[in-house]
């Protein structure tokens, strides 16, 4: 009798795991990432004391949150950026509910300017940009037909043959190959314009994201300290200093980046402007806003607007020397302001990389996640460096022992 009890002890659960998994897979075609968590977390939450048994639940929490992320990114963008607005104005509402406005209206008060100054932009200064567009599109035509001419022409060729460079070959690559690829070049282009102005619901959804971000800032902002308090009662009390600590200086850098480079992009964005119009040089106002908004990339945020600077400063009108020597001389002057003066003393020394691990990370995040990818090299490498730093500063406590104190 002892035996036959012993036997269903130890059969009765081997029967019911195995029930459980052909139970799981009859379901599987109807199976969600929500189940599937909620299973985990479910048969691990009884030996959760174990070490590998919670990381396990973090994991699966982890994994969980990146799949309802990407399946849920087109509607979460406008959150996003409320958030981010939020946090980089929440200093500013901070500091006028201290100065004893309350922090409702000093919140009002800062997203009303934000949608203020977006509307004067796409009121007033849209239309500029585009006629000026239009016209540089047409000088970069125009560059390009005057480019092509003079390599088919026979000046090009007497140049090449004194440097001893094989013509016909030259002449093969420009009249075959050249065209093919500038062909297919404008087909993308022109069809990807084409699918953005055809695609009306994308539009529509864009205009309901511009409504839903102010109001969204707008609670966000109100309600940040609230928020800030909700999410450190959720950290375990074990743990409660050092996250604090690591978030702390996360913190630090992405606050001091994002704000500091707003500022300094408008600063250079109006300088560029101020001098490529007192040069004379045509369309100003778009080389201003493409230096503005180019700045949070490196390297490439100098290049890219010194490049096209150069090419208007070339079609608008004699002396041209001049013009064009003013622009190389505006953008490498900008760069050593900002590089100098503007970046160390508004945003700091902490987002300071290595050259080689700036160019490293502009090309892997580049080639992962495009012109994205560029804009969040800098800061999300900074902090994967300070975190990897951190984890080392703290590695006794964070594997569950309290560091000791030395007198």
């Amino acid at each position: 009798m002892e035996t036959i009890r012993k036997t269903s002890e130890i059969a009765l659960p081997v029967i019911g795991v195995a029930l459980f998994f052909v139970l799981v897979y009859l379901l599987s075609p109807i199976l969600s990432p929500f189940f599937v968590t909620a299973s985990i977390l479910f048969l691990l939450y009884p030996a959760r004391a174990l070490p590998y048994v919670r990381r396990m639940m973090w994991l699966t929490a982890g994994f969980f949150l990146i799949w309802v992320y990407i399946d849920l990114y087109t509607l979460l963008i406008p959150f996003i950026i409320a958030f981010i607005l939020a946090y980089i104005f929440d200093p500013i509402v901070d500091l006028l509910d201290q100065k004893g406005l309350s922090r409702w209206l000093s919140s009002l008060i800062i997203v009303v300017l934000i949608v203020g100054l977006i509307v004067f932009f796409f009121i007033l200064l849209v239309p500029i940009v585009l006629a000026q567009l239009k016209n540089l599109v047409s000088s970069v035509s125009t560059f390009a037909q005057d480019s092509w001419n003079f390599l088919m022409g026979r000046r090009f060729y007497t140049l090449l043959q004194n440097y001893g460079i094989p013509y016909e070959r030259i002449s093969q690559i420009v009249s075959q190959e050249l065209p093919g690829r500038l062909e297919d070049v404008l087909k993308g282009v022109l069809g990807n314009l084409i699918d953005v102005v055809s695609n009306i619901s994308v539009v529509i959804a864009q205009v309901l994201d511009f409504v839903i971000i102010p109001f969204v800032a707008f609670y966000l902002l109100w309600d940040y300290p609230k928020i800030v308090k909700a999410v450190k009662g959720v950290i375990p009390a074990g743990r409660k200093r050092l996250i604090q600590e690591y978030v702390k200086t996360i913190d630090e850098i992405l606050g001091d980046y994002l704000r500091g480079y707003l500022i300094i992009m408008l600063i250079q964005g109006v300088i560029a402007t101020v001098v490529l119009w007192i040069l004379g040089v045509n369309y100003a106002l778009l080389l201003g806003i493409v230096t503005a908004a180019l700045d949070l990339i490196p390297y490439i945020g100098l290049l890219l607007p010194m490049g096209l600077g150069i090419l208007a400063a070339s079609g608008s009108g004699d002396p041209v020397s001049p013009k064009i020597i003013g622009v190389i001389i505006l953008y490498v002057c900008q760069h050593l302001l900002e590089s100098t003066l503007l970046a160390p003393g508004i945003v700091g020394k902490k987002i300071g990389l290595h050259p080689v691990v700036l160019i490293l990370s502009l090309v892997v995040f580049g080639h992962f996640f495009g012109i994205a990818g560029l804009l969040m090299a800098s800061p999300t490498s900074a902090v994967i460096i300070r975190t990897v730093k951190f984890w080392r500063e703290h590695s006794v406590e964070i594997n569950g022992h309290p560091a000791e104190k030395t007198a």
